[in-house]
Parts: structure tokens; C-alpha cells; sequence
């Protein structure tokens, strides 16, 4: 899905597009895909949020089907919007990639402001709608708003520190979270036939991406191509640079006005996956303007792939070993502990799992 809005945006870069779709595969900063169940919803949400930007790209493009494509682009962004606030910030890539649009088309300046406002506009409504709904109508115990409060309170401080939370949390996401595969400490933890299998899966994956990626072809535009694939005046790198870092520096709102920590350890790197976008699009436009041979950005590219798939499973090997660590303290608990009675509170100093938060431990006793 990502791959296909990118290419309705960009229909002159599929292979740009190819590369930020397959950074965003393996994006190393969200590292629970192994709770699966869980985060189902999130990437089925994502899915809906790529495909309503393809919708509305396509919309301009092709004027005699614009309703029908708009329409469909209106109902997933709403139905995203109010499924899961996460995406939020994004929504204000839309006039960024309207404007790429309208540019292509050959729009005079006038004509692509106007053109861009009034196709933005519906989908102002609908984040107006979702905000009165959020900060006025929804009661929540979790993730209550409380910016507008500290910034009544202390004003300067507060911008102070929310600026330099946004900076912080924008490289952490992007250039801190592709310098976790290089963290080999617990690789080398893990053992020896974890290791043996690390080294496989990186050595693999890496030949097969760079070969990949060095014959990648698509066919070239032809010399009298449609107005509306006309190319930009900017650089594709520039580009996605400049969107890579907007997307960054709007994507955390949803998390910055609840203080909510953005990072990449459990379990708060689930806010990353709103970062993953952003990340993947300034990955992708510093390796095309650092890089100028095909086979350099191949290697570059693979090499970073790979890696990151390494990483992805040494994290499974984690999930399991943890899984197994719980299964056997419960399974001594109730051998030793047999005789305690539903509804028993129990109490600790001290518990062994890496992979819990907040009442995740306790909520089935609560429920007996």
C-alpha cells in the first residue's frame, strides 16, 4: 500500500518509492512486531492511511474518475483518524503531496494554491471534527491532553522544552533507530546457534537485496510524456529529505501534547510507528544524494537491509526466550504456590520479564 501511494505521487521515482518501501519493511525502530495480535489493528490502519493518499493522488490524476477516488480518500481518512490517533500528525503530508501533484501537472503558481486549498479543505473538516471529538467530547484515563495546561502555566519553558523534545524524538526515530542493528552486545549474548543464525540471515539477506537492487530496472519515461508526470525542478533526494523531516517533526504531535515518551525500547517504541515514514523517506533521500553509482547505493542500501533483518531476529529470539520465562515462573507458582485463592493479591520486589507494562500481569487475577 505504501508502495503504490508513493508511485501515484512520484510516478517518475518507483525506484526511490522501492527503496522507502523497503526500509519501512524492516524499520528497526519499532521492535514489537512480535506481539502480533496486538498490533494488527495498527497495520491494518497504516494500510487504509497509505491507501486514501493513493486515492487522493490519483484523484488529480485522473479528473474523470475525481469524485469517486476523492470520495473513497475522504471515508478511509476519517474511519483512520478516529481508529487510531497515532497517524494524526501525518495527515499534514496531504497539501505537501497535493502540491507535488499539482506541480507535475505544469499548474501555474496561483492555480496550484488554489487547486491544493480546495482539495485539502474536506479533509480539514474532518481533523476539525476528530479534534472537538478528542479534547472536548472523549473521556479517557490514558493519554489525556495536558500541553495547553503547562503552557498557560509556564509558557516559556514549556515551548522550550517541547521544541527540544520534537528534535530529540526526530532523531532518535530516524538516525537512532538505524543505529540499533548495530548494536551486536546482545547478539553475541544470545549464544552460539543464535549467532550462527544471525550471520546466515544477514549474510543472505544481504546478497540477495544488493543484487537486487543493483539490476533494479523500470522502464524510462517516454520523451513525450503526460503533463501531469511532468518532473519537479527539485531533486527526488531533496524532496524526500525535506518531507522525510516535516513527517518527523509532525508526526509525534499525538504523543508530545499527552506526554507521552517517544523511544525505542519497550514498550514505548510503539509511538515510532507513526516515525516510520518520515525516517524511511530521509533514509532513502540521503543515500541518493551521498551516492552517485548504482552499485554504491545497492550495497549502501542492502547492507542496511540486512542488517536490520538481523535484528528483527535477534528481537523474535528475545520474544521467545521471554515467552518460555513466563511460562516456566507461572508454571512454578502454581506448583509451589498451589493452594492461593482467585482474587489473592501478590506481591513482589523484584520480576524477571522484560516484555510487560502497567497491569499486563495482573489484569487476569483482577478478572477471576
Amino acid at each position: 500500500a505504501l508502495w503504490w501511494a508513493l508511485r501515484t505521487i512520484w510516478p517518475r521515482n518507483t525506484r526511490e518509492v522501492t527503496w522507502v518501501s523497503l526500509l519501512y519493511a524492516v524499520y528497526p525502530g519499532f521492535q514489537q512486531q512480535y506481539i502480533a495480535v496486538t498490533y494488527s489493528h495498527d497495520w491494518l490502519v497504516l494500510t487504509l492511511f497509505f491507501i486514501s493518499f493513493g486515492l487522493m493522488a490519483l484523484a488529480l490524476r485522473q479528473p474523470q474518475r475525481f469524485w469517486l477516488y476523492m470520495g473513497a480518500s475522504w471515508l478511509l481518512a476519517a474511519y483512520v483518524m478516529f481508529a487510531d490517533e497515532y497517524y494524526f500528525g501525518l495527515e499534514l503530508l496531504r497539501p505537501v503531496f497535493l502540491w507535488l501533484v499539482t506541480t507535475q501537472q505544469g499548474l501555474a503558481l496561483r492555480q496550484r494554491i488554489r487547486r491544493v486549498i480546495l482539495v485539502w479543505l474536506p479533509y480539514v473538516a474532518i481533523m476539525a471534527l476528530f479534534l472537538v471529538w478528542r479534547l472536548f467530547i472523549l473521556v479517557s484515563p490514558r493519554g489525556n491532553v495536558q500541553l495547553f495546561g503547562k503552557i498557560s502555566a509556564k509558557p516559556v519553558s514549556t515551548l522550550t522544552h517541547l521544541l527540544g523534545t520534537m528534535l530529540s524524538d526526530a532523531f532518535r526515530s530516524s538516525f537512532g533507530a538505524w543505529a540499533e542493528p548495530f548494536q551486536f552486545s546482545s547478539i553475541l549474548e544470545a549464544g552460539q546457534p543464535a549467532v550462527l543464525v544471525y550471520a546466515a540471515i544477514v549474510l543472505v539477506t544481504a546478497l540477495a537485496a544488493i543484487a537486487y537492487l543493483y539490476w533494479l530496472r523500470f522502464p524510462a519515461p517516454e520523451s513525450g510524456a503526460p503533463q501531469e508526470n511532468k518532473p519537479s525542478s527539485l531533486p527526488w533526494s531533496l524532496q524526500a529529505i525535506f518531507i522525510g523531516i516535516f513527517a518527523l517533526l509532525m508526526a509525534g504531535w499525538p504523543f508530545w501534547i499527552t506526554n507521552l515518551p517517544i523511544d525505542l525500547r519497550f514498550p514505548w517504541d510503539r509511538f515510532t510507528l507513526s516515525m516510520m515514514l518520515g525516517a524511511s523517506l530521509l533514509f532513502a533521500g540521503l543515500l541518493e544524494l551521498v551516492t552517485r553509482a548504482q552499485w554504491q547505493r545497492a550495497i549502501l542500501l542492502g547492507l542496511a537491509l540486512a542488517l536490520a533483518a538481523g535484528m528483527h531476529f535477534n528481537i523474535a529470539n528475545e520474544y521467545r526466550k521471554a515467552w518460555n520465562l513466563q511460562k516456566t515462573f507461572f508454571w512454578q507458582l502454581t506448583w509451589r504456590a498451589h493452594e492461593i485463592q482467585h482474587g489473592q493479591p501478590l506481591l513482589t520486589s523484584h520480576l524477571p520479564f522484560t516484555y510487560y507494562s502497567d497491569y499486563s500481569l495482573s489484569e487476569h487475577t483482577h478478572w477471576a
